[in-house]
């Protein structure tokens, strides 16, 4: 398994973005995002990733639920 942070250099505040990819990028391998965050510079980081060829860049997305109770506190 490899776990890429997309966030590692922000400039910005912003919690951590992963992309874990399987060790060799095969089509059985399920690419995964772990937390959005805001950062715009995570999606330029993430097109520049190799996911493998023919497969999405992105095939799940996992939402930690800390960061939603995070952001429902933040707007009250």
């Amino acid at each position: 398994m490899k776990i890429i942070n997309l966030t590692a250099h922000s400039r910005i505040y912003t919690c951590n973005v992963y992309l874990v990819l399987g060790d060799h990028n095969a089509l059985a391998d399920v690419n995964t995002l772990i937390d959005a965050g805001r950062d715009p510079e995570a999606i330029s980081n993430l097109k520049e990733a190799s996911t493998g060829v023919g497969k999405k860049r992105v095939e799940q997305v996992i939402i930690s639920i800390i960061r939603v109770m995070e952001n429902l506190c933040l707007k009250e």
